[in-house]
């Protein structure tokens, strides 16, 4: 394998000791919501930044009336830095991240080290692939957590087969190859972007199915409340998706009852916290089960 040159390297290979500065605090009181980012988002895409309507009336800016937003910056969403000149207004250079990284379990673990100390009772929140990520620190500790939210996530069941078929060659990678990766990326190479995007994406997804036989059924430890797109279209794979989509709720539902919430939208994209309507009811929604 290519070694990465010195100045490459500082990029790629810091301390793997120096994670929590991918993690922010605003104050508040008696909740943390915990914001776990889609693939490929940074903190800024909690919030649609063309809308030019009041801003005290955003995603964020509501949840901060509420309690504490602890900001999860994914380090393998920064390969997007080095894509085009919008990335380094939103992401940063930092790639200082490894294959262990993408275990979605110990991840939260080490989310959890940075914030255990809060007194209160946490709130996770996922958009898309985040979504793993904010079940996953609910079930793991579902004692400090109120209940957990998904906006439009990966699925928790297997519902999606050709999801689990497509990402196989994808989690035979090393951390060699990912430096090797990581140093073509630094120097702008977008066919090594798009395909370290592709390997965090299966990674990430293979260390939530590798631990469930069948993963068809899950018993939540604390409420879970999903929000999902329907994209009404002639494509055979958004169809595919769409069905997915409402045979998971079934599935949940089922096994869960009263611990799992199902709320579908329409044509509202896949960044339902971003448009108006549907934001306003995701955050209703919280501001309920909060109060309940």
């Amino acid at each position: 394998m290519s070694k990465v040159p010195e100045k490459e390297k500082s990029k790629t290979e810091k301390s793997k000791t120096n994670k929590s500065q991918s993690i922010k605090i605003n104050e508040k009181e008696k909740l943390m919501f915990v914001l776990f980012p889609g693939h490929g988002n940074s903190e800024k895409d909690w919030n649609n930044l063309n809308d030019k309507s009041n801003k005290d009336d955003t995603f964020t800016s509501t949840l901060k009336k509420l309690g504490k937003i602890c900001y999860i910056s994914f380090p393998w969403n920064n390969i997007f830095y080095y894509m085009n000149k919008d990335g380094p207004s939103r992401f940063t250079d930092d790639l200082n991240f490894y294959m262990d990284d993408y275990d979605v379990k110990s991840y939260c673990k080490k989310v959890f080290n940075e914030i255990k100390d809060f007194k209160g009772k946490f709130i996770p929140i996922g958009h898309s692939i985040g979504g793993l990520f904010a079940h996953m620190f609910a079930e793991q500790y579902a004692s400090r957590c109120a209940f957990s939210v998904i906006i439009d996530g990966s699925f928790l069941t297997g519902v999606w087969e050709n999801q689990v078929k497509s990402i196989g060659k994808y989690i035979k990678y090393t951390d060699d190859d990912l430096i090797e990766l990581k140093m073509k990326v630094v120097k702008g190479n977008k066919k090594a972007i798009n395909e370290l995007s592709i390997v965090s994406s299966s990674n990430i997804l293979h260390s939530i199915y590798k631990m469930k036989k069948k993963y068809s059924t899950i018993k939540l430890k604390t409420k879970c409340i999903s929000f999902f797109n329907l994209d009404v279209s002639n494509d055979p794979v958004i169809f595919e998706l769409n069905g997915c989509k409402i045979k998971e709720s079934i599935q949940m539902k089922k096994s869960n009852d009263k611990k799992y919430e199902c709320i579908m939208f329409v044509n509202k994209t896949h960044w339902l916290h971003q448009t108006q309507d549907s934001r306003d009811i995701i955050l209703n929604t919280i501001k309920t089960n909060i109060k309940n």
